[in-house]
């Protein structure tokens, strides 16, 4: 197969643009890359700063981001990106959107995702541990009018291990299947099944607390939480990392009788 690679201008630094295949490589990424209609198997990205990163119809096997840190980017953009036994162990991708990406048994041990919103990402078999902050994985792709550019309307979220990871403001939303993946163990976190009626019944019991600042927060917020998890029958979470207004709001839906 062809290989290619180039220098383009982006900004003030060049990026190199990759397509084709390679097997085996060391990738020079140092100036920012991006892959574009390419085949990489078993290539070394590791331990390198990467200051942007873009893939567009593009597939990653076996490869190693270990340690890696990028800057800036979108590891799946346009016609997206697959990932498939890739290790980001140890990765710094906190600045790096997963974009229109799906990864197959990838090892993300150890990686800096916070902030990750993966509204067109899907996630399949892989394994996560260490602090995971700020994140939101989804089932459906968000917003429903770009499920036509993505080419599907359903994000596959299945058997994925979190059991060793640390799990903070960590949310599962749009229909993901939480008995599919191995989630932490410890009493800090709840499993809170039937959502959908567990937050009507919530509002009944709110509407009831005495008028005031407290029930009026509480009852938008429950409105929220009914608009955000819409699709979603059961989520998980760990409790006691809200204020205490919050907490309060969450104690009561796992507390309403069924």
């Amino acid at each position: 197969m062809k290989i290619k690679a180039r220098v383009v201008e982006d900004g003030a630094e060049p990026v190199v643009i990759i397509t084709g295949e390679r097997v085996g490589d060391r990738i020079d990424a140092t100036r920012g890359v991006e892959f574009q209609n390419a085949t990489l198997r078993g290539c070394d990205l590791s331990g390198l700063r990467i200051p942007q990163f873009g893939a567009s119809a593009s597939e990653f096997d076996r490869c190693d981001f270990s340690r890696a840190r990028v800057d800036a980017g979108s590891l799946g953009f346009s016609k997206g990106a697959v990932f498939r036994d890739c290790r980001f162990a140890g990765a710094e991708l906190t600045r790096a959107e997963p974009g229109i990406a799906r990864f197959e048994r990838c090892d993300f041990q150890g990686a800096s995702l916070d902030g990750w919103f993966g509204a067109q990402a899907e996630f399949v078999e892989c394994t996560f541990s260490g602090r995971l902050h700020r994140m939101r994985f989804y089932g459906t792709v968000d917003p429903p009018q770009v499920a036509d550019a993505v080419g599907r309307l359903r994000n596959e979220f299945v058997g994925n291990d979190f059991e060793a990871a640390e799990l903070t403001d960590v949310e599962f939303v749009g229909g993901i299947d939480l008995r599919a993946q191995r989630l932490p163990p410890g009493p800090e976190y709840v499993l809170i099944d039937d959502l959908p009626e567990r937050l009507r019944r919530a509002h009944e019991v709110v509407a009831g607390w005495p008028v005031g600042p407290e029930r009026t927060i509480a009852l938008d917020e429950i409105a929220v939480l009914r608009a955000v998890y819409r699709d979603q029958p059961a989520i998980f979470r760990r409790r006691d990392q809200t204020i205490p207004e919050f907490e309060r709001i969450w104690q009561t839906v796992e507390a309403v009788n069924l």
